[in-house]
């Protein structure tokens, strides 16, 4: 590193004059990075792990470029920098860096980069893949897959248009509703109600948790009549007799049936 000085003489009007006054302005820039900013791209990387790997680069500018001093890195399986040595390359014309120059095999998925002879700029940097790349095609500017591998010459690429896309949907229409689905239901009577078989007492009285083990007598003669799935029921006197109090028994002829407390 250079240390610079900067040194001011400064003096004053005359050797009797005793004011002195001093008021110095330093402007600085940053000149243009042309050496840094080199026309080069990478323009075709062969196969990764192929024996026969090469990098091409392509001078795309219109002067001709010493590539002599930029760095060639490779990231990911194997990271190493390589620098290029000297050599020319004319507007529009190629160089080609073989595995023999780089000393490793770059494989599928690794990335290749050209770094700027002062290592302040990423000038290019495209990805390895498992079969050769390059720029060009029927997109200028785009990596597509080239015919053949064509190192130091211009990348060939078979193009068919015979088969195109005519029209997209972009906007597609919305899916007709599915109507609501009814529910259904599954009746299963689970015991009879036969009127000869059970007991109706409508005293009112309280008759206990064990009220299903005891001999109860029937106190009223019971009506059922049933209108939809209600099953209404009435003593004798056309009373209402659906109350908390009023309790129906039977003895099943089934065992290890629970029955509740109060009907």
């Amino acid at each position: 590193m250079v240390t610079n000085i900067l040194a001011i003489h400064a003096l004053n009007r005359s050797n009797t004059d005793s004011d002195f006054l001093m008021y110095p302005i330093m402007e600085t820039g940053t000149a243009p990075d042309l050496v840094s900013n080199l026309p080069i791209k990478l323009n075709e990387i062969a196969a990764g792990g192929s024996g026969l790997f090469f990098a091409e680069i392509q001078n795309v500018g219109t002067a001709p470029v010493d590539v002599g001093g930029v760095t060639l890195r490779i990231q990911g399986t194997q990271n190493k920098d390589v620098v290029l040595p000297q050599q020319t390359i004319a507007p529009g014309e190629f160089a080609v860096i073989r595995q023999a120059d780089l000393g490793v095999t770059p494989e599928d998925g690794d990335m290749i980069s050209l770094i700027s002879k002062n290592g302040r700029r990423v000038l290019d940097s495209q990805r390895v893949d498992n079969q050769v790349r390059g720029l060009g095609g029927n997109v200028p500017g785009r990596w597509a897959y080239p015919s053949a591998t064509t190192p130091g010459t211009a990348n060939q690429f078979d193009v068919s248009q015979d088969i195109v896309i005519n029209e997209i949907m972009y906007s597609a229409a919305p899916y007709a509703k599915v109507g609501d689905v009814p529910a259904t239901y599954d009746r299963q009577e689970l015991m009879g109600f036969d009127w000869d078989q059970w007991r109706y007492n409508a005293a009112g009285q309280d008759l206990g948790v064990d009220w299903a083990n005891s001999n109860i007598k029937s106190t009223a003669t019971p009506e059922v009549g049933a209108r939809a799935d209600r099953l209404r029921i009435r003593d004798v006197g056309r009373r209402n007799s659906n109350r908390a109090d009023h309790s129906y028994q039977q003895r099943p002829s089934f065992s290890n049936l629970l029955l509740p407390d109060r009907l």
